[in-house]
């Protein structure tokens, strides 16, 4: 999410009943924090006592036509929130051909305006790609470290050499280029990745997952699933393993914009289930209700 709230810690509420949705800590993952929509308003009396901040998602009613419909995903910014010039859809952006991204993914780059693929993602000398998903939020100052940084482990030195020519290179090319690399970097889709997060070369990010602010990824994060710190470990993971599976199948962020528009709350706020029921059928479909 866009600046202005830095995580503090990574809480796990529990839930009420084992297979209800568990709603994220707010904290878990600093970004957070949109400028509340126009006429949306503060409620409450004069300063201080009795006043709250507006909602960054009041309710349809507050909301002009305009901010009602779905954001243009072709154009660099939000169409439906003209103020947002923080939030990039990267897609637009991306100029490089080794970097992938899908429809409706934003970076916010809190107004600085430096391309992403320069300030964000290092050592992109190919072959290997970055690929992005759909609907995945990416915080200020994530950093994507691509293979192309990696130094040799194979001997007692880790000194690159061969990057200096000369005598040098001619002594360690071969060793060089038989040495194993880590492969493309995958993130997948409705992925929110935390302020400041970095993530190491090749590694992959299934869907859902949760990045925490400031984590070093060294390794795979399993679908739904929340990692934290340095290295990022295991916090939990978001809903049980049939829920996982109905929204792997229900796959919500391929639907056609029009049925994602029809259906966000749903998407948003109610269970597994009542997502995977608006989708195509899949597994457990009579136990979708």
């Amino acid at each position: 999410m866009p600046s202005g709230t830095v995580a503090r810690s990574c809480r796990t509420p529990k839930p009420s009943h084992p297979r209800s949705p568990v709603r994220d800590p707010p904290l878990i993952c600093a970004g957070g924090g949109f400028p509340p929509l126009p006429g949306s308003g503060r409620r409450g009396g004069a300063a201080g006592r009795g006043r709250r901040r507006p909602h960054p998602y009041p309710p349809v009613h507050a909301q002009s036509e305009a901010a009602v419909s779905a954001p243009d995903p072709d154009q660099p910014h939000p169409t439906t929130r003209p103020e947002l010039t923080n939030v990039v859809f990267l897609k637009n952006q991306i100029t490089s051909p080794l970097i992938e991204v899908g429809d409706f993914t934003y970076y916010d780059d809190e107004g600085r305006h430096r391309p992403f693929e320069e300030a964000n993602v290092l050592y992109l000398f190919g072959p290997q790609r970055l690929v992005i998903g759909r609907f995945t939020a990416i915080g200020p100052g994530v950093t994507f470290l691509m293979p192309g940084g990696s130094h040799p482990m194979v001997g007692p030195s880790t000194y690159p050499f061969t990057m200096f020519g000369g005598e040098w290179a001619e002594a360690t090319l071969d060793t060089f280029s038989a040495i194993e690399q880590a492969g493309d970097t995958r993130v997948g889709n409705d992925v929110w990745i935390g302020r400041g997060a970095t993530i190491m070369p090749g590694v992959q990010i299934a869907d859902g997952a949760v990045i925490g602010a400031h984590s070093v990824v060294t390794r795979d994060v399993g679908p739904y699933e929340i990692v934290a710190g340095n290295p990022a470990r295991h916090i939990r993971t978001r809903f049980d393993a049939d829920d996982v599976e109905r929204l792997l199948w229900a796959r919500w962020w391929d639907w056609p914009v029009a049925q994602i528009t029809a259906h966000v709350g749903t998407i948003m706020a109610g269970t597994p289930s009542q997502v995977a029921a608006l989708g195509p059928p899949g597994p457990a479909a009579a136990d979708r209700s």
